[in-house]
């Protein structure tokens, strides 16, 4: 059997990162109701992963640049539980996103949440700035991937080829979902206790 990827395959992972992006985009650069933007707390209170006690975290990692943070998470059981922890967070996400069709639903409604967030985030800045602040850092861009990946994944099993294509598919599409959500939660844990 030959490799289950195909440049169709990739190019609809590519065309869902786009979506997914340009949703995420306008929600957290629109000037949206008082109303809308208070929900934001919530969102954060019930979405986030609680960071580790300041007391477990070694101070080199607000001083180290990326490979030194990498290197102090997957050296530190705390961190690297807590990155586990996110981890866990988003694959959980990625499989929802990889139930056809309601996953592609279930995408954007992500999507409009993290731009809601943004946004209250942005309330005393330009928003262009903290949207383009979060997109230059290479953990949100994997994440964003993996997300990509597990809706893909849903779309897969739509496809009108053998059962066997499709399942090799589906879990080879899970599998980098997994790999670029697990690497984003590592560099993400550097990025919080760095700026957080």
């Amino acid at each position: 059997m030959r490799f289950p990827l195909n440049a169709r395959v990739i190019a609809t992972v590519f065309a869902l990162l786009c979506v997914e992006y340009i949703v995420f985009w306008f929600v957290s650069n629109s000037h949206l109701p008082i109303s809308v933007v208070s929900v934001a707390p919530n969102i954060l209170n019930k979405q986030t992963v609680a960071p580790p006690p300041s007391t477990d975290i070694p101070s080199s990692i607000t001083t180290a640049g990326t490979i030194g943070q990498i290197k102090t998470v997957i050296a530190n059981s705390t961190l690297l539980g807590y990155a586990f922890k996110i981890f866990e967070n988003n694959f959980v996400i990625a499989l929802i996103e990889s139930i056809p069709i309601f996953g592609f639903g279930y995408s954007l409604y992500i999507q409009v949440k993290l731009g809601v967030v943004t946004n209250f985030a942005s309330r005393e800045l330009n928003p262009l700035i903290v949207t383009g602040a979060l997109a230059s850092h290479t953990f949100f861009w994997l994440e964003e991937l993996g997300f990509a990946f597990g809706c893909a994944a849903g779309f897969i099993l739509l496809e009108r080829t053998s059962v066997q294509l499709r399942v090799a598919r589906f879990l080879v599409l899970l599998l980098f979902s997994a790999a670029f959500l697990f690497a984003s939660a590592i560099l993400e844990v550097g990025f919080i206790l760095r700026y957080g």
